[in-house]
């Protein structure tokens, strides 16, 4: 009998591997050792005295129990307490019931796989490894021809399910969020079948045309986790205060090997050449970036401070190398100045040209930026926005360009427009803003005090007075974040976001992320999209960015820094929230989030594409947490993220929980109880409801996973027992309770 094979992943995080008996290691190849204890690690075990399989993932910092139905995951930090499942309900062909679960199903496993064998209809296959953990289904073919068969799947309680599109949907519980994406179908030939999710009654039926399929067919959708643990690339300070990833930013391609590079900012970098700072550079490869080796830049004026302020992503003397730009300030030029790094072959040169600014403007280089030419002469141009210039007028502000040549960047001429009223404080933020008309001339975006101006390009150069001007209700100055180039709903119009992180609404200070579509006259007048923060104080759109295109779907992406966020008892751990582009604008529901796992880690400081750093065709994500400490205090550190076709491989998982209980996964168990919590001596355990068919079993887990204490309540409806867990040490544990194919779990903290 030929079978259909529904391998359905639900790689919470991302993966697919093998759990059992030992390979033979050769002796002597310690290399081989070493991979063979690291792959063990997510080997999934047995626990004959319940039934229970389960596994531990610590590159994702996830849990996971498998019965026949069900899988069960919660998160491996203890101060998270959310619980998310999904049991498989059946089989359905041409929407007629095919196969139900079996009562008894044989089980195969070896090393990070189990198998549940449900009477030879269908198999349900369970996969762990360094990638995250798969949910994968085997499906014989039916006695009879179908069009359409579907796997009919039921999430937990407390869980919402949201349809983002074809191939992706949205778990939610409360403010905690799983993403379930990439759903992609092919059979034996690997010619892509039709499939899709549906949602109803928070079921989910996967649906796949199987009518001109050859056998075996593969599903394999994915569920992503994001926290530093699972980054595909972590770099950190390694200094106290070295404030690492205040800025951070893709580098474009400085030695032109076709993978991107990254520059990160550490502001509080100390070092022997007179100056405060530093911008690190790192260069991307097949495997991503090479956390190894990397570029120093420091500044070598007295007073000379480096990593606030980066400009990046253009060809400003077009030699083909992308070229780097940064802040000057020093304390012999009060002016300012800003220091141009030109790449190369070797990458990024460390000698850099010093242009000052004009005395009689004021500071220059507060905000940078590359752009595509706009001037007219075919090389890339810097853009500077001095918000704090005045030349006439206090604090008027300026928008200084600078233009590239063949030769490098000219000193003359400079064009200058200036805010021209008091306190307008134009150019406090400015950025390359793409073809916002799509008339083939590049644009500029620029803050100023309660407004967005947008510059246009034209055949004579770019238009010294404002195209738009948008006016914000702000009672905060210079509170606007701002990002442009990207097009979000794939019109071949460049959009305008803006981060807004004293905005309030329903919650003060929760911030909020307003998205503007650019057409033939400009930038709309009014936002197409509104995104908050929901969480008072988060200070959602503190930095905001495009993503570049992370799904590889032709619609640009978006990424939102929220650095005062707070998940539970981890305050102001921050976070980071990446958003899908669609044809209708920006799809609202998070494709993912990341967390710093970390109390005043301050996570989402800084966001930014990073390019394609490892050149599979889809973008990549860089975050910076300033504030995150591995070793030396403060020290910051940056996380690079893969994308994919179905995300990036951060995404998503581990957002804030805000219930102080997990949520139940099941019926099965009418009502739990388990006092008094904290507990010191004698924890009470009462059940009502039970499945009396197959017996009950309580276990008690510590937080690396592990059964430290087991309990048979037998088989009973009701239960009342008292365990002694006086021998625990203090700390935190998971109270598992495993009724035949259910599973429920409860937080409790032994004193």
């Amino acid at each position: 009998m030929r079978k259909l094979y529904f391998l359905g992943s639900l790689l919470l995080a991302v993966g697919t591997a093998y759990a059992g008996t030992d390979p033979v290691i050769e002796k002597g190849t310690q290399d081989q050792l070493q991979a063979y204890i690291a792959r063990s690690e997510y080997f999934i075990n047995w626990q004959s005295n319940t039934g229970i399989y389960q596994s531990n993932n610590r590159q994702h910092s996830l849990l996971a129990t498998y019965t026949a139905q069900e899988m069960l995951i919660t998160p491996r930090n203890a101060a998270q307490q959310w619980s998310f499942g999904l049991t498989v309900k059946g089989i359905t062909a041409d929407g007629q019931s095919l196969y139900q679960p079996a009562a008894q199903t044989s089980v195969k496993m070896h090393d990070g796989t189990v198998r549940f064998n449900h009477d030879d209809h269908y198999i349900v296959e369970y996969v762990n490894n360094d990638q995250g953990i798969r949910q994968n289904f085997i499906i014989q073919q039916p006695a009879t021809k179908a069009r359409t068969l579907s796997v009919q799947l039921q999430t937990a309680e407390g869980w919402q399910t949201f349809k983002r599109n074809e191939t992706s949907l949205t778990f939610r519980n409360g403010q905690q969020l799983l993403s379930y994406n990439d759903l992609k179908v092919w059979d034996a030939n690997g010619t892509i079948l039709p499939a899709h999710f549906s949602v109803q009654d928070n079921q989910v039926q996967i649906a796949v045309d199987v009518e001109k399929a050859v056998y075996p067919i593969t599903i394999d959708p994915i569920v992503l986790n994001g926290t530093p643990q699972n980054a595909n690339t972590f770099l950190q300070g390694n200094q106290v205060g070295a404030i690492l990833g205040m800025e951070v930013a893709r580098g474009g391609k400085l030695n032109n090997d076709n993978y991107d590079d990254i520059l990160l900012g550490a502001p509080g970098y100390q070092h022997a050449n007179g100056g405060n700072g530093a911008v690190f550079v790192y260069y991307g490869s097949i495997r991503g970036i090479v956390p190894f080796t990397y570029t120093l830049l420091t500044p070598n004026t007295p007073g000379g401070q480096y990593g606030v302020a980066l400009g990046t992503g253009g060809d400003l003397n077009g030699d083909g190398y992308d070229d780097v730009v940064l802040n000057a300030d020093d304390s012999t030029h009060q002016q300012g100045g800003i220091a141009v790094y030109y790449g190369s072959s070797s990458g990024v040169t460390t000698t850099p040209e010093i242009v000052y600014g004009d005395p009689s403007y004021g500071t220059l280089g507060i905000s940078i930026a590359i752009s595509k030419d706009v001037t007219g002469d075919a090389f890339d141009d810097i853009i500077i926005g001095s918000g704090s210039a005045s030349h006439g007028q206090a604090n008027e502000g300026t928008i200084t360009i600078i233009p590239g040549s063949d030769w490098g960047v000219s000193f003359t001429p400079w064009i200058v427009i200036e805010g021209n009223q008091a306190g307008l404080r134009l150019g406090s933020r400015i950025v390359a803003a793409g073809d916002i008309n799509n008339d083939g001339y590049n644009d500029i975006a620029v803050t100023a005090t309660h407004q967005v101006l947008t510059f246009m390009g034209g055949p004579d150069g770019m238009a010294t007075t404002p195209t738009n001007t948008l006016n914000i209700n702000l009672s905060v100055e210079d509170a606007l974040a701002i990002a442009g180039g990207g097009d979000i709903n794939g019109d071949g119009y460049t959009d305008i976001i803006l981060g807004i992180p004293y905005y309030s609404n329903d919650q003060s200070g929760e911030g909020a992320t307003y998205i503007y579509h650019g057409g033939s006259t400009g930038i709309g007048a009014t936002p197409a999209t509104i995104l908050e923060g929901n969480q008072e104080g988060a200070g959602y759109g503190f930095d905001i960015e495009f993503a570049g295109d992370i799904n590889n779907d032709g619609y640009a992406d978006i990424i939102v820094g929220s650095p005062n966020q707070e998940n539970g008892s981890q305050e102001r751990e921050g976070m980071a929230f990446v958003y899908y582009g669609r044809a209708t604008g920006i799809n609202p529901v998070p494709a993912s989030t990341i967390q710093s796992n970390q109390s005043g880690a301050i996570l989402g400081y800084s966001v930014s594409s990073a390019g394609d750093v490892n050149n599979d065709g889809n973008s990549d994500v860089l975050i910076g947490a300033i504030a995150f400490s591995n070793g030396q205090v403060a020290e910051g550190a940056a996380f690079v993220y893969h994308g994919g076709a179905g995300s990036a491989g951060l995404l998503t998982a581990d957002a804030p929980v805000t219930a102080s209980k997990a949520p139940m996964p099941s019926t099965t168990v009418a009502a739990v109880k388990v006092f008094p919590n904290p507990v010191v001596n004698d924890l009470f355990v009462q059940l009502q409801g039970l499945d009396s068919q197959t017996p009950t079993y309580i276990q008690i887990m510590n937080v690396q996973g592990g059964f430290v204490q087991t309990v048979k309540a037998g088989n009973v409806v009701n239960y009342q027992q008292s365990i002694d867990i006086s021998r625990l040490t203090a700390g935190i544990y998971f109270v598992v309770i495993q009724n035949g194919s259910k599973v429920f779990r409860e937080k409790i903290i032994k004193q």
